[in-house]
C-alpha cells in the first residue's frame, strides 16, 4: 500500500510505485523500502540531529564515495550506498512538516547471523578492516556537528547529571548507583583517536553477500575518531554475550578478519585495551539510552513505551 510517502518519492523519482513498506530496526531514523521500476530505500531523517549537519554528512559521502571508486578497483565486490538526487538536484529534501528525507538505490545482500560461525565472525572483521583501508584514502573527513560527541562518555555524563527530570518515577535506582559507581573507571579507558572511522560499525549496518561483507549502510556518522571505537562498536554486536561478558574466541576471529582486511597487526596489548573498550562502549551506551527515557527526548526511536529504559537496564545491569 502506498504511504504518505508517496509525495516525497515523487520528489526523487517518476517510476510507478509498486509498494511501500517500513522496515524496522533502526533506531534513529523511520526507514520505508520503495518497490518501483528499481528498488529503493527512502528515510526520513530525525531534525535533531541532521538540521544542522547537512552539508558535513554530504561532504563525507563524496569523500568516501570516491575513495570507492578509486580504491582496489574489481579485486572485491564493494559498494557505496548510491544516493538519488531528487528534481532540484539535491540529495536531501525538507518537506512542509519540517521533515528531512534521503533517498538511496536498495542494495541486494543478506544481514548478519549472530549465531554465525568464527568463519562469519572472521568475515565481518575482515570487511571492517577494508572499510578502515578506504576511509584512510580519504582527504578530508570531516566530524559532523550533531555526531561528534558518538562516543564522548564525559559529555553524555555531564548531559546526564544536568537532566531535570519532574517525574521521579522515571528513575531507576539501580541504574542511577551503577551509573555514579563505575563511570571514574569508564573514564579512565583512553585509545588512541586521528582516525577515519564509520562510527557506528555494528553488523546491523553491515550488507553480506555469499558470506562476505559488500557494504556499510549508514554512512552519515563517518567522522575523524578511534579505529577501537569501530571495532568496540563491531564486537559489542557480534561477539558479547547478554550479560556484557566478550566471547574471546569470537573476538580473536574479529581481530584475524580486520588484520586481514586492513593490513594492520593487532597485538596483545591492543586486544586487551580493545576489550575494556568494549565494556566502556556499552556503559556509555546504557547512559544514553538511559537519558533519552528520563528526558523523554526520542532520539533513539522506541517501538513500545519503556524500551530505552529496558535496552538501559540490559546495559547498564552487566555492571554489577
Amino acid at each position: 500500500m502506498i504511504t504518505c510517502c508517496e509525495k516525497t518519492i515523487k520528489i526523487y523519482i517518476d517510476e510507478p510505485v509498486r509498494e511501500v513498506k517500513e522496515l524496522t530496526g533502526g533506531h534513529i531514523n523511520r526507514t520505508f523500502l520503495v518497490k518501483a521500476g528499481s528498488t529503493y530505500v527512502l528515510q526520513s531523517l530525525n531534525p535533531c540531529l541532521y538540521s544542522a549537519a547537512l552539508k558535513d554528512i554530504e561532504h563525507n559521502y563524496m569523500q568516501y564515495k570516491s575513495a570507492c571508486e578509486l580504491h582496489d578497483a574489481g579485486t572485491y565486490e564493494w559498494y557505496c550506498p548510491e544516493w538519488v538526487k531528487n528534481r532540484e538536484g539535491n540529495y536531501f529534501y525538507m518537506d512542509d512538516a519540517g521533515k528531512i528525507w534521503r533517498m538511496y538505490r536498495y542494495i541486494e545482500g543478506s544481514v548478519f547471523d549472530k549465531e554465525e560461525s568464527e568463519t562469519g565472525i572472521y568475515e565481518v572483521g575482515k570487511g571492517l578492516g577494508r572499510l578502515h583501508r578506504i576511509l584512510n584514502e580519504c582527504d578530508s573527513i570531516r566530524e559532523p556537528g550533531a555526531f561528534a560527541h558518538l562516543h564522548d562518555i564525559d559529555y553524555y555524563y555531564k548531559k546526564y547529571l544536568s537532566l531535570h527530570i519532574p517525574d521521579k518515577n522515571k528513575r531507576i535506582d539501580g541504574l542511577d548507583r551503577i551509573i555514579r559507581d563505575r563511570i571514574e573507571e569508564m573514564r579512565a579507558i583512553k585509545v588512541p583517536t586521528g582516525s577515519a572511522i564509520h562510527a557506528d560499525a555494528k553488523t546491523g549496518n553491515m550488507v553480506f553477500r555469499n558470506g562476505r561483507v559488500v557494504c556499510f549502510i549508514d554512512t552519515d556518522s563517518i567522522m575523524q575518531g578511534s579505529v577501537y571505537d569501530d571495532l568496540a562498536d563491531c564486537a559489542r554486536s557480534c561477539c558479547t554475550y547478554e550479560n556484557g561478558d566478550t566471547d574471546r574466541e569470537k573476538l580473536i576471529s574479529l581481530l584475524k578478519g580486520y588484520e586481514d582486511g586492513c593490513k594492520y597487526r593487532i597485538n596483545m596489548v591492543n586486544m586487551g585495551l580493545l576489550i575494556k573498550y568494549i565494556a566502556k562502549n556499552r556503559f556509555l551506551l546504557g547512559i544514553r539510552y538511559y537519558s533519552d527515557h528520563l528526558s523523554g527526548e526520542g532520539y533513539f526511536a522506541e517501538r513500545y513505551s519503556g524500551q530505552n529504559a529496558e535496552k538501559a537496564g540490559k546495559l547498564l545491569n552487566s555492571f554489577l
